[in-house]
């Protein structure tokens, strides 16, 4: 039974806009963006020039529960990110797995890309069960993912489809990172790491990518992110200044607001300074490059200009 909760108990990462699109407090959305449980209306608080991450609130009037908000956000996500990789020709979606052979057990992690067409939601299975997550090419349902909520959920979802590849994610894990899953349990056939069957894992995107960033993080000295779990995003860039040009990493992180006068989380990167901007008409944290020491304004390194998600500005 779901409790009357104050706006202060409730966390909700992501609400659901009018076109049915998952939008993260930090995105740009127009509109009101609705708790993606019980459809009431959510409040934007916190943002640039206060002590306050920007946040979603959750009207306290209305009764609601904790495991359903996140329950529906992370499928919901999932959703959007499978469809989203599924019209790129390059994976976007990157599995964690173990490698099969008993003497080897090492962890790697392989891209997601199912030969398929749709994606639904809540989708009903020939046999009747309703699953989180169907992936289709046609009729045919080429993978499954159930999502888990509230730190326990059914790993045995993951045997119940015979022959379909299934996989049970944690909605926390989900709504940390979407692009990169590592499943509570699964169903897929089994497969030995690229090591084992003695060939060399072709480099993706992702590999290629932070390959740049460690050789720009060399050259200039910057902070790299230490794991998974860090604060930050960080993209390679160059100075927008044509005497300087250099090299450069960017950075964003988790809670970032546009232009904000908020800490950044430590330990931070020395090239994230708290410099006053005309543009601001005060002091916010920028980067800043290693070389010449100029801003690099928001505008420049966010998208559409510059190379860090737009998701993460913080820019309605």
């Amino acid at each position: 039974m779901s409790q009357l909760n104050t706006s202060l108990e409730l966390r909700v990462p992501y609400g659901l806009d009018a076109g049915g699109r998952f939008a993260s407090p930090n995105d740009s959305f127009d509109g009101e963006l609705a708790c993606p449980a019980c459809g009431s209306g959510l409040t934007v608080r916190g943002g640039p020039y206060t002590q306050v991450q920007r946040h979603f609130e959750h009207r306290a009037d209305v009764p609601c529960s904790q495991d359903a908000i996140l329950h529906k956000a992370a499928k919901g996500v999932v959703a959007q990110v499978l469809r989203e990789a599924l019209a790129k020709s390059e994976p976007l979606i990157h599995v964690h797995r173990q490698c099969c052979r008993a003497e080897c057990g090492k962890e790697w992690t392989a891209p997601f890309q199912p030969k398929a067409d749709e994606v639904r939601l809540d989708h009903r299975l020939a046999g009747g069960r309703v699953v989180d997550v169907g992936v289709l090419s046609g009729e045919r349902v080429r993978a499954v993912v159930e999502v888990r909520s509230g730190g326990a959920g059914d790993e045995g979802k993951a045997d119940r489809e015979k022959g379909v590849p299934t996989a049970v994610l944690d909605a926390d894990e989900v709504l940390r990172d979407p692009y990169r899953w590592r499943p509570a349990a699964e169903r897929a056939r089994p497969l030995a790491c690229p090591s084992c069957r003695g060939v060399e894992a072709p480099a993706s995107a992702e590999d290629k990518r932070w390959g740049e960033i460690r050789r720009i993080a060399k050259k200039t000295g910057q902070m790299v992110p230490s794991d998974r779990d860090s604060p930050y995003w960080v993209e390679p860039y160059e100075c927008w200044k044509d005497t300087c040009a250099q090299e450069m990493l960017v950075y964003s992180w988790k809670g970032h607001t546009w232009m904000t006068d908020h800490p950044p989380p430590e330990p931070r990167p020395e090239s994230l300074k708290h410099r006053y901007s005309k543009q601001a008409r005060g002091k916010y944290w920028v980067n800043v490059c290693p070389s010449c020491d100029r801003i690099q304004g928001e505008n420049s390194v966010y998208e559409p200009t510059g190379p860090l998600p737009r998701r993460l500005a913080g820019r309605r």
